[in-house]
């Protein structure tokens, strides 16, 4: 014991925590550099040879340091727990060095599974590392987080030395008569007469006699000596290093047990369609996106678990709030510690076909696309009008001579209805020929003109009409409708089941 006095000393273990924070600070920055690089390579489809070939050298460089740290964390640990536990060195970097060592020691213990892949790839294994590093992507940030917070504490307590030195340096008399600096002034044996020697460190010789009873101090002497070193430099330091070992100690906790934590966003990734159109469309869900560690099989098991409510669900228009619900254990999430981020998400409801109130409400380049639709195909169909043209000798070529719009209808339903909104357009078709008046003694001929009724129907008509894509048909309704008059009787008594059917002006 009396040997690790001779090299355990304040000022060594001074040193060393110094040593060890310049150390942690070059770690710090090797760290990200590690990470970056491993991320990069396992998430990039460009990975290539040169590529694995950097991270192979940052990795070496990253276990070295790794192994370095462990064996300078557990000598500071050991040498400052003896100072602290056996010497009864209560100075506050003592104390400060000893929680230091501990949570920096948890932390390294709890990345041995980054080191175990460094060995996995270095001893050729490099399938299985590839497959341990997927997974190990999704945990890395957890634990160079812990890593770094054990850097950051290292860091600071090795400007807490340098401190100790500069101000011991400039105040040399005020150090040396405290105990927050180096050693406590041995203090004289009780029963010693006021100046006489002090015995060495080694022993003490007793008396023959024995010791003397120890004089007792004044009632009030004590307190007054602690308000006095209270007051003093030395004082506030001390209770300064106090503070800051429990602020260490319990900032130490508190970070451990947030980083400790599984945090997921269960609704920000929601993917959902929308069915049906404005007024009457439903949402439907399709996957929640929730991003956590797959390789993790309890977080996995408690994300199939999750179930999603969507309030309200059906009878949709657009500019409706619709609010996502995550449904799940809150018992379940606190015993796995996991920390619910997102449960809940507004979303908007945007982008349903929206049909026209009236026949007002249509924009009048719908009604001319519709129209041009209808009048086109009329025109493909010549030869199917001609050949329903009853009435003209066979003899003779007959040919359609015109045509006309005798009527436009807009046809109304509500939304949600199993029916279209539609434009129906009626034309009046004039097919020219002739006819056979007399077969004998000669076969005479008279020219001839008929009309012929065709309904044309387009749809569907809703703020999304597209001319191309809309559906076009024809229908012969010459053998209900005999005279333009008659055309509207027929659209309404014909259509009498939607919930309009409005006159679109002819043009």
């Amino acid at each position: 014991m009396e040997k690790l006095k001779k090299y355990l000393t304040p000022k060594a273990t001074g040193w060393l925590a110094i040593g060890m924070g310049g150390g942690a600070l070059l770690c710090w920055i090797a760290l990200g550099i590690v990470y970056g690089s491993i991320k990069s390579y396992f998430t990039s489809f460009g990975a290539n040879e040169n590529g694995l070939g950097l991270m192979v050298i940052l990795l070496i460089a990253l276990m070295l340091a790794f192994f370095v740290s462990l064996l300078a964390t557990l000598v500071s640990g050991a040498g400052n727990g003896i100072r602290l536990f056996a010497w009864k060195d209560r100075r506050p970097f003592t104390i400060a060095a000893f929680a230091v060592a501990c949570l920096n020691l948890l932390f390294l213990c709890l990345n041995f599974r980054v080191i175990g892949f460094c060995f996995s790839l270095f001893s050729g294994n490099v399938y299985g590392a590839l497959g341990s590093g997927a997974s190990l992507i999704t945990t890395l940030s957890l634990r160079l987080g812990l890593l770094q917070f054990g850097m950051f504490l290292q860091i600071a307590l090795a400007g807490y030395q340098v401190f100790l030195m500069v101000w011991a340096k400039k105040h040399p008399a005020a150090a040396q008569g405290s105990s927050a600096f180096g050693e406590a002034p041995v203090a004289a044996a009780a029963g010693t007469v006021a100046g006489a020697p002090v015995p060495p460190q080694g022993g003490y010789t007793v008396p023959q006699g024995g010791y003397a009873p120890a004089p007792q101090a004044p009632k009030g002497e004590g307190l007054k000596k602690f308000k006095e070193f209270a007051k003093s430099k030395a004082g506030k330091l001390t209770f300064i290093g106090i503070a800051a070992a429990l602020v260490l100690l319990i900032g130490g906790g508190i970070a451990l047990s947030i980083l400790t934590q599984t945090r997921l966003d269960l609704v920000s990734n929601v993917e959902y369609t929308l069915e049906g159109e404005s007024g009457d469309a439903y949402i439907v869900m399709d996957r929640a996106n929730v991003e956590y560690d797959y390789n993790d099989s309890d977080v996995a098991n408690f994300v199939s678990s999750v179930s999603y409510q969507f309030e309200p669900s059906d009878g949709l228009k657009n500019g409706d709030k619709v609010v996502v619900r995550a449904v799940y254990s809150k018992e379940t999430a606190k015993r796995m510690r996991i920390k619910i981020k997102e449960d809940v998400r507004e979303i908007e409801v945007t982008g349903l076909t929206e049909r026209y109130d009236s026949a007002a409400s249509i924009p009048a380049e719908t009604v001319s696309a519709a129209k041009a639709q209808a009048e086109s195909l009329l025109s493909s169909k010549k030869s199917s009008i001609l050949s329903s043209a009853y009435g003209f000798s066979y003899k003779k070529d007959k040919t359609v001579a015109g045509q006309k719009l005798v009527g436009s209808y807009f046809l109304h339903d509500e939304p949600g209805s199993y029916s279209d909104d539609e434009i129906v357009l009626v034309y009046a078709v004039t097919v020219k020929g002739q006819q056979q008046t007399s077969y004998y003694p000669e076969e005479v001929f008279e020219d001839v003109e008929k009309v012929y009724y065709y309904m044309v129907k387009v749809g569907p008509i809703n703020d999304q009409f597209s001319a191309t894509d809309a559906s076009v048909s024809a229908t012969n309704i010459s053998y209900r409708v005999e005279s333009d008059q008659e055309v509207a009787a027929y659209i309404k008594s014909n259509f009498s089941g939607y919930d309009k059917v409005e006159t679109l002006p002819v043009q």
